[in-house]
């Protein structure tokens, strides 16, 4: 990990990460794989360079680092300034489980409960959910987002779920951040994972009564007229 402007990222891993996800033309993957060029050269420079800083390299038409000469690109400068953006943001910590208590037996419907996640980045957005019949989480049998509804409501932190065949299962949650900027949005990592266990349906509703009007009751109809014409 290396440091620039009191900021750490991982400037080769971000720059891979864009060239892979491009799917334009052959003239942005170039590009692109030129400003990851860019930035791999920068860090291996570092101990032979006094003071690298996004505005030493941009400044420059050409870097030399032995025989190889780079050319700075538009796309090579817009993943250095991406690049230095996702570095300000880390991640929000990841949600920590309210309930149900690992390895309880609750009754269907569950309520799926978990602490709100606070952070000075700015505020969470979503909590997704997910249940999975193992650990591993390679078949989701149930998940569900909880989304902001407005900036002066907190996004709700409990959800349930229900219709889950008898059996046990695995659940766990994390949040969303709204950071804005280039960045927009960062997740955080996984809670820890918890299991429940399913016995059987709970007990079934109660019968419901009616409560008004009274059995018998009489009403007249309500009756409207509309009159138009000339007003004497």
């Amino acid at each position: 990990m290396q440091k620039y402007f009191g900021l750490k990222t991982d400037l080769g891993g971000i720059a891979s990460s864009a060239v892979s996800g491009l799917d334009g033309s052959g003239c942005d993957r170039e590009h692109a794989a030129t400003s990851m060029h860019l930035i791999e050269t920068a860090l291996t420079a570092q101990n032979r360079i006094k003071d690298i800083s996004i505005m030493n390299i941009l400044a420059k038409p050409n870097l030399r680092s032995q025989s190889t000469q780079i050319s700075v690109s538009p796309i090579a400068i817009a993943l250095w300034v991406f690049a230095f953006a996702a570095a300000a943001q880390t991640p929000p910590p990841a949600p920590s489980l309210a309930g149900p208590a690992a390895g309880a037996a609750p009754v269907q419907p569950i309520t799926l409960g978990w602490n709100p996640v606070l952070d000075p980045d700015g505020p969470i957005g979503s909590y997704l959910w997910q249940v999975g019949t193992s650990l591993s989480f390679g078949t989701i049998i149930a998940q569900e987002a909880q989304n902001l509804s407005a900036d002066d409501i907190p996004v709700p932190t409990h959800d349930k779920v229900s219709g889950l065949p008898n059996g046990t299962y695995f659940w766990c949650v994390k949040a969303t951040q709204m950071v804005g900027g280039a960045v927009g949005a960062i997740e955080s990592a996984w809670s820890q994972v918890r299991s429940f266990t399913v016995t059987g349906l709970g007990p079934a509703p109660g019968t419901p009564t009616f409560t008004s009007p009274a059995n018998g009751s009489q009403f007249h109809a309500v009756e409207f007229f509309d009159i138009t014409g000339p007003v004497w």
